[in-house]
């Protein structure tokens, strides 16, 4: 029995250092109440598909009920090694399986959380993070200060369902509140504005849009992600506005530069163009150094990129200031435009001078800092959207 106990402590002492090590990388170990033997730990969290008492939440349900499927086939594996291993002349082996066992279910089968760096703190799906308090709140807190401001930013990882997801439950509350919002999207440029006005009207159907405004020739990305809430605002009759500059210049200018582009194409710049900031420069670095230089043929040269960077998110701060008027807006744009402030929310706070909040969706399994946004929306990860026409990064 001594024998047993002293291999029970190495196994938890052996797991709680994976414990603290898995933090970054989103797998957290929910070790035994202490004095429990490690060995009889198993059976009962496998029964109930949850290894180490791991705390059930809303966004792990339906994972959990994947994880009992798993469960049940460890779970034989185990019983079966238990009738051989569990006699006294095999007792070492029969603990050091079961630490393997222990090892193995917590890899792969308790939930991923979201790491945030400059708080050494995980956190589950679902949670709203706040960084003026540092702690998590509800989304009924979340509203009541978003509706406070006449700007709000919300980012999205484009194919990620769940972030348009958050996007579309944030515009229905705001909605619900405040009545007069409009939405400025991305995913549209400036010149596709009567385009939009006729959608909200209802005088064109899904597919006479999506001939008009040239979907898959511009934005790309499959339209069931953003159907949602084209459809909510047509419904409420919320006023839609296209943001970006047209979409054939960036990728000129991150090839050429802006001295590359005819005089037809400079009629659609913007009236000014601030590409100066050291902090979302060296932000934009580490995105082109990692997807961009060597992946695209012919883009080479930072400068250039940064520059066409810097067009759409002056482009986009230029529509925001020209539509805000007295209602609400509700931005919609890629994480890299609004994360720390320093892109698309800052150029136009300089042009209008107005209240705003930003909230970034980020993704279980992942790490963010507290500081890239006002606010943090946990989301579950998504590894792949299979009905994506093409995946591309902006």
């Amino acid at each position: 029995y001594d024998y047993m106990k002293m291999m029970n402590r190495g196994i938890l002492a052996i797991l709680e250092i994976m414990k603290k090590a898995s933090c970054k990388s989103g797998l957290h170990f929910y070790l035994p109440a202490a004095g429990r033997d490690a060995a009889f730990c198993l059976v009962p969290m496998l029964q109930r598909g949850n290894p180490y008492g791991m705390h059930s939440h809303a966004g792990a349900r339906e994972r959990e009920s994947k994880n009992r499927k798993k469960c049940k086939l460890l779970l034989s594996i185990y019983e079966g090694c238990q009738k051989f291993l569990f006699r006294k002349k095999f007792f070492p082996l029969f603990l050091i399986f079961t630490a393997f066992i222990n090892v193995l279910c917590g890899c792969s089968l308790i939930p991923k959380k979201l790491f945030i760096e400059d708080m050494t703190k995980s956190f589950d799906e679902g949670t709203i993070i706040s960084a003026k308090t540092r702690k998590p709140i509800s989304f009924a807190q979340l509203i009541d200060e978003l509706s406070k401001v006449q700007v709000v930013y919300v980012g999205e990882t484009h194919i990620n369902p769940a972030h348009h997801d958050v996007q579309l439950k944030i515009i229905k509350e705001l909605h619900k509140k405040k009545q007069l919002i409009t939405i400025g999207m991305e995913m549209f440029d400036y010149t596709y504005d009567h385009v939009l006005d006729l959608w909200t009207a209802g005088k064109l159907d899904e597919k006479e849009f999506l001939q008009k405004v040239h979907w898959y020739a511009n934005w790309k990305f499959d339209f069931g992600l953003y159907s949602e809430i084209l459809y909510f605002a047509r419904a409420n009759q919320i006023k839609l506005v296209g943001l970006n500059i047209p979409f054939h210049i960036p990728p000129k200018i991150a090839m050429g530069g802006i001295a590359s582009l005819s005089n037809e194409d400079k009629k659609y710049l913007p009236n000014k163009i601030d590409h100066f900031n050291a902090a979302h420069r060296n932000h934009i670095k580490k995105i082109f150094d990692k997807y961009h230089q060597g992946h695209i043929k012919g883009m080479k040269n930072f400068d250039f990129f940064y520059m066409a960077q810097s067009v759409c998110d002056d482009t986009m701060a230029e529509s925001i200031s020209k539509n805000l008027h007295k209602n609400t807006m509700i931005v919609l744009a890629g994480n890299g435009h609004i994360i720390h402030k320093s892109g698309l929310p800052q150029k136009t706070f300089f042009l209008t001078n107005t209240t705003y909040k930003t909230l970034y969706p980020a993704s279980v399994g992942s790490s963010v800092q507290l500081t890239c946004a006002d606010y943090i929306w946990v989301t579950p990860q998504v590894e792949k959207y299979k009905n994506t026409k093409q995946i591309h990064i902006r």
